[in-house]
């Protein structure tokens, strides 16, 4: 969920079947407006640019979508500002926003992590990221946008360090979990990132 700076109330957007659902909560949660947001069998992730502004969707479809409000109020579907597609083979698992928002890293089941940079009218591809054997579960940026964390389930953790404008370069890879590394994510405000895998241990690197 967000905190919307003009209502001072919680947003929460849950995502079920093709549908997306906002609620707005002061105390409890109220169905606000419900979209079809993708043509495929699921949704998999949203996620909120930092600003708020934005959301960000990805699902079996093999894209993403990022959606802005069409009103000022929450209460109205939100309108698609822009489809990433074309890039991926198969589902898209995982959405970060950057901290600036400028940049979305979508990761897929086809072992790729694309990278998108916002434009004025759209998403333009900036890069796609090779390396992990298998399906990316899960992908987050650290407080500086300069690192990107990706898991997979081939048992590794890839540290991409941003280099320019369009490079990234593998930094590391940390291969010391002995099942499918399921989640990462970096902390707000330090160079700590924890990951987790399906034997239900974390790790902190």
């Amino acid at each position: 969920d967000s905190r919307d700076q003009t209502t001072s109330c919680r947003l929460s957007v849950c995502a079920f079947s093709l549908s997306l659902c906002v609620c707005l909560s002061s105390m409890s949660l109220e169905e606000l407006c419900v979209w079809v947001g993708h043509e495929g069998e699921r949704l998999w992730d949203l996620q909120w640019a930092p600003d708020g502004l934005a959301l960000a969707s990805c699902g079996s479809d093999r894209c993403a979508r990022v959606w802005v409000r069409s009103r000022d109020d929450f209460r109205s579907p939100f309108s698609l500002f822009d489809a990433l597609e074309g890039q991926h083979a198969k589902t898209v698992r995982s959405l970060a926003f950057s901290p600036d928002g400028r940049m979305l890293a979508c990761g897929s089941f086809d072992a790729t992590t694309t990278v998108w940079k916002r434009e004025a009218d759209g998403f333009e591809i900036m890069t796609t990221l090779e390396g992990p054997e298998s399906e990316i579960k899960s992908v987050s940026w650290d407080c500086s946008g300069t690192f990107l964390a990706t898991c997979s389930r081939d048992k590794t953790v890839w540290i991409w360090e941003a280099c320019g404008d369009q490079d990234f370069d593998c930094a590391e890879t940390l291969s010391k979990h002995s099942q499918d590394v399921k989640c990462v994510r970096w902390h707000p405000n330090s160079p700590i990132l924890v990951s987790a895998r399906y034997d239900d241990t974390l790790m902190l690197w």
